[in-house]
């Protein structure tokens, strides 16, 4: 199935699969690969509620839950409805039915919000933390909100605001990514000077608030996507780069301590996503000249694979 141009693309291994959650018209849609290679787009759609201008998605894995399930896997999905209200489908590893979760409806993203989210498994009594970040608008400013699901006993996600303790106005329409290690919460978004800010959470603060990339090197209302890199609390970030000189609109591979590496060129109002599977990392994308098509690299041993169609 095709995609808007504007799609999120959200990105999640699960076990041996790699999956993409994408918007075509009103509809969310998925497709899947075991080696990044050959995709097999699901003929059904998870949803038909969606903006047609282009949704917030999400989508993240939790390898074992006692909620829901007798502790099978599963894979969720949130995204931002043509209401703007949240919205979350999850299936269960083995089984193609979806079944919707109901979300409370205080919850109140910004009409430009995106999304962003992640899993760290540190708890052995309820066996996963969950987290959800939006935008939303207080008081004429736009801030990171963040929901958490984490006991079984109540698997409803609880409002909460993070970085409390050293608070930045996000740009309005801000990209959100993020990586979760075993105890930290790496959240990355742009601010009002289009810098690239990083926020470090663990055990309910916000304490680590670092300028990553100033706004000069970052393209504005970039898109953003993060995953594992191999190194504890060092994972990869991916964003655009402004024009320069003869070369266009370019996206870039961040790591702490490291130059940006440029990996492609891209196209306009698109968006990216990441994760990994098997020590590789692989990076969606739309390339300027095939601005309709999402494409897939795969970066291993230090190099990039040539892009492969995917959608």
């Amino acid at each position: 199935m095709p995609s808007l141009l504007t799609s999120d693309l959200a990105a999640v291994s699960a076990g041996s699969h790699l999956y993409l959650y994408y918007q075509n018209g009103h509809e969310l849609r998925e497709t899947q690969s075991t080696d990044g290679k050959a995709w097999t787009a699901n003929s059904t759609a998870i949803a038909a509620d969606l903006d047609e201008n282009g949704s917030a998605i999400t989508a993240y894995f939790v390898n074992e839950t006692s909620w829901l399930t007798d502790s099978r896997s599963q894979v969720h999905v949130i995204w931002i409805n043509k209401d703007l209200k949240l919205s979350e489908k999850v299936r269960i590893e083995g089984e193609t039915t979806w079944t919707s979760i109901a979300f409370p409806t205080e919850f109140k993203p910004t009409a430009t919000s995106r999304l962003g989210s992640g899993v760290c498994h540190d708890n052995h009594d309820d066996q996963s933390h969950q987290w959800v970040h939006f935008v939303e608008e207080s008081d004429g400013k736009f801030r990171i909100a963040e929901l958490r699901r984490g006991a079984k006993a109540s698997p409803e996600f609880v409002y909460r605001k993070p970085l409390r303790e050293n608070p930045a106005d996000a740009l309005p329409g801000t990209a959100i990514a993020e990586y979760l290690s075993d105890l930290t919460t790496h959240l990355f978004f742009q601010d009002h000077a289009m810098d690239l800010l990083e926020y470090d959470g663990k055990y309910e603060k916000w304490n680590d608030k670092h300028t990553r990339l100033e706004g000069k090197k970052v393209s504005h209302s970039t898109p953003l996507a993060a995953c594992d890199s191999g190194k504890s609390d060092e994972p990869y970030v991916f964003y655009v780069s402004p024009p320069s000189g003869n070369t266009g609109l370019a996206i870039q591979q961040w790591q702490v301590n490291q130059e940006p590496k440029r990996v492609d060129d891209y196209a306009p109002g698109s968006k990216l996503g990441a994760t990994g599977l098997s020590g590789k990392v692989y990076l969606f994308f739309k390339k300027a000249t095939t601005s309709q098509t999402i494409t897939v690299k795969e970066y291993s041993g230090g190099n990039w694979s040539p892009a492969t169609k995917v959608v």
